[in-house]
């Protein structure tokens, strides 16, 4: 480094130090927006509201996967509510998107999933197409791991993320970065439990690893009527009353962690975001819109009270892949 250079740096960067943080770098946008219901004109309008307030387009022809939570067919709150699915796709459908609703669940098909849940229902009518996160392409991430990820998602131009709020009894609360995880198809997911899970945060950071290949788009979270105490089933009704929303899954989940109150240390996921210092993972990096924090009442939302390991044993893998085949039959 030049001489001049090594003198001027250190009043280079006392400057930089005094910029506020909208002048040293471009911030995330998300948005907060309280909605009290699920009621579909209601949720169609606020949905306008915020991907206006995010300047997020979708240009006509673009070929969009709606990305919900259909994680079983056994427990309506487990998965993303089909009436804001909905929604999500009529806004879609009003650009001149080409719109394609899939998952990978964990137990039964995205269609069993979709009957049983709703959603079929309330999507029928709408041009769209339901699918399964199937057809895998093994692909090597950044942490020489590899995924089976489904060429659905691969292959689509945009994906809209759009989560459920949960507790969840291994990640503690799941919200846009681990439903992405529902890319990689079928017993896929249940087989890096068991050959990451136990092996110091292999599993954590093949999940993080993900948002490096997976398309771009939205993470639309659900927290209208949120999953608390446990999860990924089987947990209790939370009404929080809000959408979160962010271009970066990263910067909607951190929004999510401080509506809640909750502690990154506690939470593994959050906890190997926050290592690699990943865009969004600090308030500072994000710019708020429309509604404030303080505006969002979660203090009733209950975490887990102790969480399990991410792996799972042979034999549970043998349990969950024939319990998932019962219920594809």
């Amino acid at each position: 480094m030049p001489a001049f250079e090594k003198i001027c740096l250190p009043f280079r960067n006392s400057i930089l130090s005094m910029l506020p943080v909208t002048m040293k770098t471009k911030r995330i946008p998300a948005a907060i927006k309280r909605i009290p219901s699920y009621d579909f004109k209601l949720l169609l309008q606020s949905i306008d509201e915020i991907f206006t307030a995010l300047q997020f387009e979708v240009r006509a022809g673009a070929r969009v996967l709606v990305k919900p939570n259909l994680v079983t067919p056994r427990d309506a709150l487990a998965v993303t509510s089909p009436v804001f699915v909905k929604a999500l796709c009529a806004w879609l459908l009003d650009q001149g998107a080409r719109v394609l609703v899939g998952d990978s669940p964990a137990f039964g098909s995205a269609r069993r999933v979709a009957q049983k849940s709703g959603l079929m229902g309330a999507i029928q009518g709408l041009p769209v197409t339901l699918a399964e996160l199937d057809s895998p392409v093994s692909v090597k991430l950044a942490s020489g791991l590899r995924a089976g990820i489904s060429r659905h998602a691969l292959g689509a131009d945009l994906i809209v993320n759009c989560p459920r709020l949960k507790a969840h009894c291994q990640a503690g609360i799941t919200a846009g970065v681990k439903n992405l995880f529902g890319c990689v198809s079928g017993f896929r997911k249940a087989f890096a439990h068991c050959l990451h899970g136990d092996v110091d945060n292999r599993f954590e950071s093949l999940v993080v690893d993900l948002l490096d290949v997976l398309p771009s788009g939205v993470t639309v979270v659900d927290a209208i009527e949120s999953m608390h105490v446990t999860g990924p089933s089987g947990g209790l009704p939370c009404h929080t009353g809000f959408v979160c929303a962010s271009p970066d899954p990263v910067a909607a989940d951190t929004v999510i962690y401080r509506l809640l109150g909750a502690d990154s240390e506690l939470l593994p996921l959050y906890r190997e975001i926050v290592a690699r210092r990943l865009p969004g993972s600090s308030m500072e990096d994000i710019e708020l819109l429309m509604d404030g924090i303080d505006t969002v009442d979660c203090t009733g939302f209950r975490l887990p009270d102790r969480l399990k390991p991410f792996t799972f044993n042979p034999a549970r893998l043998l349990k969950g892949r024939f319990k998932s085949l019962l219920m594809r039959l």
